[in-house]
């Protein structure tokens, strides 16, 4: 079995149900925008390969617990890929990859951007709705009585401090993202 269909089958089956958001189908969607920034950004070869790997692990680290999964997810890639498969250099580029996912994001190389971009990619899309409550719902779990308008503030206050990292999404999302903004501001603040 290939180390992409092990990792999607483990997301798929032994994630809590309570994970609507960070799931298989998330880490799916991740995959499919990172090919599209690889593409766009012009990423090849080898450097595809380390970022395609640091996508597929990048949330792996909720099969252990949703605190600190970034770091979890390095520990679980420093199993899956031990230097017989890859070289330390690389491994250690991989994690940087996933590290530049956590909040707030600060990637520190173009592979870090481009997954930093991925993740968060539906924020600037029309799609952004589907994705919020999904998140909304997974965080209404680990906080019961999480209330609506308090949801809407911390949104309004995350889209505020995002910024995207590449300039396809820089080009393409980011007026989507502002006008989600500009909704949420409204609906935040009646």
């Amino acid at each position: 079995m290939r180390t992409a269909d092990k990792v999607l089958a483990r997301l798929k089956n032994e994630l809590p149900p309570h994970l609507v958001y960070h799931n298989e189908a998330h880490t799916r969607y991740v995959l499919e925008k990172t090919a599209l920034l690889a593409e766009k950004e012009h990423v090849l070869g080898r450097d595809c390969l380390l970022l395609f790997l640091a996508a597929l692990y990048h949330d792996s680290g909720f099969l252990v617990g949703s605190n600190d999964h970034e770091h979890r997810s390095c520990e679980m890639v420093r199993e899956a890929l031990v230097p017989e498969r890859i070289n330390k250099t690389e491994l250690d580029a991989v994690c940087t990859t996933i590290m530049a996912t956590a909040i707030p994001q600060k990637p520190k190389s173009l592979s870090g951007a481009i997954l930093a971009d991925a993740d968060l990619f539906y924020l600037g899309t029309d799609d952004y709705d589907f994705y919020a409550n999904k998140l909304y719902q997974e965080l209404s779990y680990f906080r019961p009585g999480f209330a609506q308008n308090e949801w809407f503030e911390m949104q309004v206050n995350f889209l505020k401090m995002h910024r995207y990292h590449t300039d396809f999404c820089k080009n393409f999302l980011e007026a989507t993202k502002e006008e989600h903004l500009r909704k949420l501001v409204k609906r935040a603040d009646p």
